[in-house]
């Protein structure tokens, strides 16, 4: 079974959080047009919070940055590092930003038999025309960055 991981850049600190994904709505809608403002949503990654003595774990909510949410997509790369969405990997001379959805079967790295999954998207500077671009293919991928701290890296 493939793990399930999310990670986001949280809201006060601006670092990595890794655990489960939630869209939190600060409040129910009523009939009619009444729909939530931007304000009334939070994007959340849960994580475990520290327990000591056998005591119940708690589960802590941090709340991220809706855009820099990604999932884990149960590869690693060559140094064994965890591939995200929105990771920037390399092999060979060829760069790839990891993605999330519909696309061509010969781009498919995981699951859902050709219809919705996790591809590599040239970077746009990579000339991958007619090249078999799924990780399951290149298997020597490295993570280099992601589009969010290295955004330099699709500009090189």
């Amino acid at each position: 079974m493939r793990e399930i991981l999310f990670r986001g850049k949280s809201t006060e600190t601006n670092q990595w959080i890794y655990g489960g994904f939630h869209i939190w709505e600060k409040r129910q809608t009523c009939f009619g047009d009444d729909k939530l403002k931007d304000d009334e949503i939070s994007y959340v990654i849960t994580v475990n919070s520290f327990a000591d003595w056998n005591m119940p774990r708690t589960m802590q909510a941090v709340e991220v940055i809706a855009d820099t949410v990604g999932q884990y997509t149960g590869l690693a790369d060559v140094n064994g590092q965890k591939i995200f969405e929105g990771d920037i990997v390399k092999s060979q001379n060829y760069r790839f930003v990891v993605r999330f959805g519909k696309c061509g079967s010969n781009k498919f790295v995981n699951y859902n038999n050709g219809y919705i999954g996790f591809y590599l998207e040239p970077d746009g500077k990579t000339n991958a025309h007619g090249l078999r671009n799924d990780i399951c293919y290149f298997g020597n991928l490295s993570v280099i960055g992601n589009i969010y701290d290295n955004p330099e890296l699709l500009e090189e």
